[in-house]
């Protein structure tokens, strides 16, 4: 009793709170610091648009926590899905702020990293569907931005520098993730195709247990009546 009182809060916390529930948790309570931050830039002439999408990616968190949490099937995607968006939330702060300024716009390469990690898909699906359309929000701000900084290669790099890495780094994040959801996939095959065998085997063991059992009491009927039918024979004779 004592043992199962102790497993039972650990039983609870691991049905209550899955693993999407957990993300958008912590992404709720990352936001509310640069929420507060956003107070800093509010003689900005794009300030409203700054503080209110803060504001509701955070709310949005919160209500995927719940709606994920009431309805589980629309949890599969919705990690990756939040994720591509806070990148074109965040790409377009890069593209309304300063032109000489890149200080929102590396702020992407967080987001970046986020589609890599939170994905389920496998790598083709990812690839098509979350990092090329990535790679053209992230590129999109660049339109805005000071000329000098596309002189050359390198003054492209080192101003861009977090950006660059992270469309690599994100690759190979990437990659990492969807490799480990196809092996997720293929163990939990296996193990139904295991459990399918097994439930196979059972059911044969059954039906022959049943048919030994059937064959010991026609055996056990038979043995009487044998007897029965030999008396009946010697009585005959007699």
């Amino acid at each position: 009793m004592e043992l199962a009182v102790g497993r039972l809060p650990t039983a609870l916390i691991k049905r209550r709170w899955p693993s999407t529930q957990i993300f958008f948790a912590i992404v709720a309570v990352g936001w509310i610091p640069f929420v507060l931050s956003a107070m800093n830039y509010r003689n900005e002439s794009w300030f409203p648009w700054l503080i209110s999408g803060r504001v509701l990616f955070l709310a949005g968190a919160v209500c995927l926590a719940a709606l994920t949490y009431f309805v589980p099937r629309l949890s599969k995607h919705s990690e990756l899905a939040y994720s591509l968006a806070c990148l074109a939330l965040q790409a377009s702060f890069g593209a309304l702020e300063n032109p000489a300024q890149v200080d929102f716009y590396n702020f992407t390469s967080v987001f970046i990293l986020m589609t890599a990690v939170f994905t389920r898909l496998d790598f083709s699906q990812w690839f098509k569907s979350s990092y090329l359309p990535a790679v053209v929000i992230t590129g999109f701000p660049l339109v805005f931005k000071d000329a000098r900084f596309f002189q050359s290669f390198g003054s492209f790099v080192d101003t861009f520098s977090a950006v660059v890495a992270s469309l690599f780094v994100g690759l190979l994040i990437g990659h990492t993730t969807c490799r480990r959801n196809e092996l997720l996939a293929e163990n939990k095959k296996l193990q139904n195709d295991l459990t399918k065998e097994r439930d196979h085997q059972k059911e044969i063991i059954e039906i022959q247990a049943k048919e030994l059992s059937e064959s010991r009491v026609l055996a056990e009927i038979a043995a009487p009546l044998r007897c029965l039918l030999t008396m009946c024979e010697n009585h005959s004779l007699h």
